[in-house]
Formats: C-alpha cells, sequence, structure tokens
C-alpha cells in the first residue's frame, strides 16, 4: 500500500486561522481580528488550473475586514455581509509549488451569541469550495472545506507559522535556541533576535537569514547556536519571519535561561571576544538543524517536550 508520507497525486486546497491583534483568545465586546490564508499545493509534474475558490464570511459578529493578498491571480471580495470572497488563481505550476491568498476578518463576541464563531462556511452550508481543472482536461470540485472558527474565552487563535515551542539549552557546548512551526507557507526564512542590555534594543544573532524549508506545509524544526550569550544566563528573544513576497512578521518575546554547563565546557572570557561572524561560521554545521518528528525523537539532545 502506498505510504501516507508520499506525495498525493491530485492539488490540495485548505485553509488556515493566524491571530493579527485584538484580544486573544476573544472576549465580549472587544474585536479580534484574524488572518484567514487560502493555500493551493499541486505535488504533481503537471500544471492544473484553479478557477475559482470562493470563501464564506458569516456576517453579524463576523465581518469581513478587507487587505486581500493573493501570490497570483485576481481577488473579488464579498459585496456585502454575509458575502463571499471569490479568487480566480489561474494556473499553478506542478512539482510541489503553490498559490496563497490571505485576508483579514473582525470577530466581535457578544453575551448573546457564540461562543463559538465560524468565520469561513461549514461543510453544510457555504463551505469554502475549490474548481480545478488538471492536466487531462477533467474540472474537479474541491470542498466544501470543514469550516474555521474561534472560540470567545476559550484558546488562543495561533499566530502566522504557529510558534509551537521556543526554548533554550545546551548542546554540543553551545547556547542553542531551538523553536518549532506548526505550520509554514511561502517562508523564505527566519532571523533571531536577542535583546541586548536593559535599553530594550534587539541584536541580530545569524549573520545571514537563516532559510527555512522547502514547502513547509506542516511547520519544521530549528536549532541555530547563539555564541553571544552565556551559560546560565537569561535571554529575551523574538522571530523574526520573511516570505516570499517582501514582508516580514515578528514573533514573541520569547524568554529563555540557558543551564550552567558542566566544567569541562564552561567557557572563558577569551572565547565571547572572537567576532561573533566568525563564531557562526564556525559552528555553521549546527547553525541549521532540521528534523522530521521521528529524527527528532532519536535525537541526543530534546529541548522541547511533547
Amino acid at each position: 500500500m502506498p505510504s501516507s508520507r508520499m506525495n498525493p497525486a491530485k492539488p490540495v486546497i485548505s485553509q488556515k486561522l493566524s491571530f493579527i491583534s485584538g484580544s486573544n483568545p476573544p472576549a465580549n465586546g472587544s474585536t479580534s481580528r484574524v488572518r484567514v490564508e487560502l493555500i493551493v499545493f499541486n505535488p504533481a509534474v503537471q500544471t492544473i488550473s484553479v478557477n475559482p475558490i470562493t470563501a464564506y464570511i458569516p456576517g453579524g459578529n463576523v465581518v469581513y475586514a478587507g487587505n486581500p493578498v493573493a501570490s497570483q491571480g485576481t481577488v473579488t471580495p464579498p459585496g456585502g455581509s454575509p458575502g463571499t470572497i471569490s479568487w480566480n488563481v489561474g494556473n499553478v505550476a506542478g512539482n510541489n509549488s503553490y498559490a496563497t491568498l490571505y485576508y483579514e476578518v473582525n470577530v466581535t463576541p457578544d453575551a448573546l451569541t457564540g461562543p463559538r464563531y465560524p468565520v469561513t462556511g461549514t461543510p453544510a452550508t457555504n463551505g469554502t469550495t475549490a474548481t480545478y481543472l488538471d492536466e487531462t482536461g477533467t474540472t474537479f470540485t474541491y470542498g466544501p472545506l470543514c469550516e474555521l472558527a474561534v472560540t470567545r474565552g476559550g484558546g488562543a487563535i495561533p499566530t502566522w507559522v504557529a510558534i509551537s515551542c521556543f526554548e533554550g539549552n545546551m548542546a554540543d557546548g553551545q547556547p542553542t535556541v531551538e523553536w518549532h512551526t506548526g505550520a509554514e507557507n511561502g517562508t523564505v526564512g527566519f532571523n533571531l533576535w536577542r535583546q541586548a542590555g536593559e535599553n530594550g534594543n534587539y541584536q541580530l544573532v545569524n549573520p545571514e537569514l537563516l532559510p527555512a524549508l522547502n514547502n513547509a506545509m506542516t511547520g519544521g524544526i530549528y536549532r541555530l547556536a547563539d555564541p553571544g550569550v552565556r551559560y546560565g544566563e537569561k535571554v529575551v528573544y523574538r522571530i523574526e519571519e520573511v516570505d516570499v513576497w517582501g514582508n516580514a512578521r515578528d514573533y514573541g518575546p520569547f524568554t529563555v535561561t540557558f543551564n550552567e554547563a558542566p566544567a569541562n565546557l564552561r567557557e572563558t572570557s577569551s572565547a565571547y571576544a572572537r567576532n561573533s561572524r566568525e563564531v557562526a561560521t564556525d559552528v555553521s554545521s549546527f547553525q541549521r538543524e532540521v528534523f522530521t518528528v521521528s529524527e527528532y525523537e532519536k535525537s541526543r539532545t530534546v529541548f522541547c517536550p511533547g
């Protein structure tokens, strides 16, 4: 039987939700702004044509907030509330290519409704649907998809790449940061920034952009050595994500404390006098480590639990 790890033979259309601003989790009388992202992923060799994808905005406590950004094609915003946003994607190349659209929605819970607020249609009513033409000229309908929803007073809405873990520990004698992403789309790479001193300014840790995984639809696991901190030190970081459209998004702050090193690994002050770029180059083989789940579970040093 085919392995579940094999690429699907046909395109996949998916949607995800991420937090932008306001209350998180959503609260009575307070507006939370969220981002809805529609994703077309084509793992096949052949190009496909996708026209259109439609997504519903329910209205009432959930209203369209604009700011649509598409990687390709044309977008028709909803004409009212409730309403439907329509995306004519056009051709999506093969070989693991993808196209994306994201737009914003305001959710304002109240005491009389909810507590669960769908921000897209449901499979029973106005669910997100895509129509595409495959390489044989056959038309397929994908969907309707299960709805995206937020809950008043429920769990926090994830951020854009869904940073699910951020930890600091020791690895190969180096203070090292690890973070997990629950999903990535259009991510080119990451920058890690460390807060310096009491003035609150941040310094860039990595001398060059830390490359992201290719097509990491389900996220990745990253480790980056930071030669600029001492063992046992409490450090504040933030992560900057850079995407293919030139956008940069910040996550954090994250506070970690590096464990005290064993005596035979404790560094001298002279080690910290070295140029940071030189140090980063010396540990380049460790500077970017990416794991599958099974590889991570077998790792000598596990930072993030669970």
